[in-house]
């Protein structure tokens, strides 16, 4: 896409997590390269290019402070175009999978916008009339103490609409365990939740540094999530060091014990940048 527009004599600014984390498979294809988050940069550029003087390469070393993040302006796109609308609470996961890239980008510290911040998003989101709305974090309830509050703020608003919002995100197997956290994200009206679930063989789980999701039974805590009314959309993935051909009634077996309606089933990568591409 890149060469395409490029070949038409336009310019081309590449970002995001490809783009930060794979520098070298990226210069080529842009003219103006960024690394890294963009809320400081990109407005940098902006900036630059008005003054004739935009910059080849912007990174940002730092992580931001997503207090910074501006609501994004739907103005420039359709919203009948989408099924839901994505608002984005949080950046970084404290957790350490091997395969994950996730936090070679944004890091381990788990940073949040405020929840007025938030709660501006989604109601302009409403505002369009949608339907929906999908919580992008990598980690929606990474800082239980604030999902609460969140959840506390959505609870009130939605349910006073005359037609309340529908939520989704993705959360980790662990918020099966929190009965009090289940319920406000029913009463919010949290309909799906994807979990990543990766494995039901412990060898797996600990081989990926996955071992909160050892802590107790993976069934129960998926099942938990359809008793509160949230579809459970698991996520499983093969090629692990320790699979064999046994796995795949492993998994056939392990599916039909979740009940799990959807199931995303993967073939295991191993990004650039982390522990699994360094092993």
């Amino acid at each position: 896409i890149c060469r395409r527009f490029r070949s038409l004599g336009r310019r081309v600014a590449l970002g995001g997590p490809f783009a930060s984390l794979e520098p070298e498979r990226c210069r080529e294809l842009a003219d103006h390269h960024f690394i890294g988050e963009a809320e400081l940069t990109w407005p940098q550029f902006l900036r630059d290019w008005q003054a004739g003087r935009p910059q080849a390469v912007y990174r940002q070393e730092e992580y931001v402070d997503l207090g910074l993040s501006p609501a994004p302006d739907w103005s420039l796109i359709e919203p009948s175009d989408y099924l839901q609308m994505a608002v984005q609470t949080s950046r970084g996961c404290p957790h350490r999978c091997d395969f994950c890239d996730v936090i070679q980008y944004v890091g381990q510290k788990f940073r949040t916008k405020s929840v007025d911040q938030v709660m501006i998003e989604v109601k302009n989101a409403q505002a369009l009339d949608t339907r929906a709305v999908f919580f992008s974090d990598d980690n929606f309830a990474g800082n239980r103490e604030y999902t609460r509050e969140l959840l506390t703020r959505l609870v009130e608003w939605n349910t006073a609409l005359a037609r309340p919002l529908s939520f989704a995100g993705q959360v980790t197997v662990q918020v099966g365990d929190d009965l009090e956290l289940l319920r406000l994200l029913s009463d919010a009206r949290f309909n799906f939740l994807f979990l990543g679930v990766e494995s039901p063989r412990r060898a797996n789980l600990e081989e990926i540094h996955k071992t909160h999701n050892l802590k107790r039974d993976l069934v129960e805590r998926i099942d938990a999530f359809s008793r509160h009314g949230i579809i459970p959309s698991i996520g499983l993935i093969l090629g692990f060091d320790h699979d064999d051909p046994g796995v795949f009634d492993d998994l056939r077996d392990f599916i039909k014990k979740s009940a799990a309606p959807i199931v995303c089933l993967s073939m295991l990568n191993a990004p650039r940048r982390t522990p699994l591409f360094a092993r």
